[in-house]
């Protein structure tokens, strides 16, 4: 048996109870100090497969299941987690923005700083070099840039025999020392004849999808290399959509456009980007894109 690791999501269930947003700014140890403190006050827990939500998150589940391999989640808050652990709802993030633990720290190379301290100190983390002397199949890591970056040094102190049973799955090019073990999918991926297409933002858990239903079974003793085969031969009659140009609209006419849609969207951030993006033409960056569904949804209400 082996492991599927995947990202934590913004998006959660219930009220949160732990935000990075009330730490003060300080040294790593007196942020990460009042980070425990305020995990150790939460009262409700839920499971961590059930507080993360998001298409994301889904992809990254079904994958697991498919393999009837453990589901273990890359926190920002809380470390390595099992998908089974009990855990708070909280909110924190290596991202910038709100709720940003990295914006907290004082120093240089904050992230992969951060996630060596909360690896250490978070009562609900278990390291990596643990999950795989605990099984001895496929590691799949699916991770976004940023998240694959903050742990690439725990990646790297694997046993040799153990690194080579990780497989990585990113929207972006892992660093040089892991390159060997990330798994080639590209804008294939996206061919609008299959069912694997999405947001860049999922990107990672449809490869890792696509890896655990249709290149992993019956391989699972091959090489990175083997699988890299196997996976360019899977796509490669696929054929990537061709990228067009977006029209450019100002805040006020974005607006005005998805609030003409926004009760057949039901508010929902996925359907909306893609209306517009695919549907629509229009051009709209990510951040701007959901700052704007942020504002809206204060003032109309509706999902992320």
């Amino acid at each position: 048996m082996g492991a599927v690791i995947s990202a934590c999501t913004k998006k959660k269930s219930g009220a949160v109870q732990a935000s990075a947003s009330n730490i003060v700014p300080g040294t790593i140890e007196e942020v990460g100090a009042q980070w425990i403190r305020a995990l150790q006050g939460s009262e409700a827990l839920t499971s961590a497969a059930a507080l993360y939500q998001g298409s994301s998150h889904t992809e990254s589940q079904r994958a697991a299941r498919n393999l009837d391999f453990p589901h273990l989640i890359v926190s920002a808050g809380l470390g390595l987690i099992s998908a089974d652990a009990p855990v708070p709802h909280y909110a924190a993030t290596i991202l910038a923005g709100n709720d940003s633990v990295l914006a907290l720290l004082s120093g240089g190379d904050k992230a992969a700083r951060w996630w060596r301290w909360l690896q250490a100190n978070s009562p609900l983390a278990q390291s990596l070099d643990h999950v795989l002397n605990t099984s001895d199949g496929p590691c799949l890591i699916a991770l976004p840039q940023p998240y694959l970056a903050m742990i690439a040094d725990e990646v790297l102190a694997l046993p040799p025999a153990a690194l080579e049973r990780v497989r990585l799955f990113s929207g972006m090019q892992a660093p040089q020392a892991l390159a060997h073990l990330q798994m080639p999918y590209d804008e294939r991926l996206d061919d609008k004849s299959k069912t694997y297409r999405g947001t860049r933002q999922n990107f990672a858990s449809r490869a890792l999808r696509h890896f655990a239903e249709t290149i992993l079974p019956g391989r699972e003793t091959q090489s990175a290399a083997q699988h890299a085969l196997a996976v360019d031969a899977s796509l490669a009659d696929w054929t990537a959509p061709e990228l067009t140009v977006g029209q450019r609209k100002t805040d006020t006419e974005l607006r005005a456009i998805l609030s003409a849609h926004w009760d057949a969207m039901g508010g929902r951030s996925t359907r909306m980007l893609r209306l517009l993006r695919d549907d629509l033409g229009i051009a709209c960056e990510q951040g701007r894109f959901a700052g704007l569904m942020r504002d809206m949804r204060a003032t109309r209400g509706g999902t992320a």
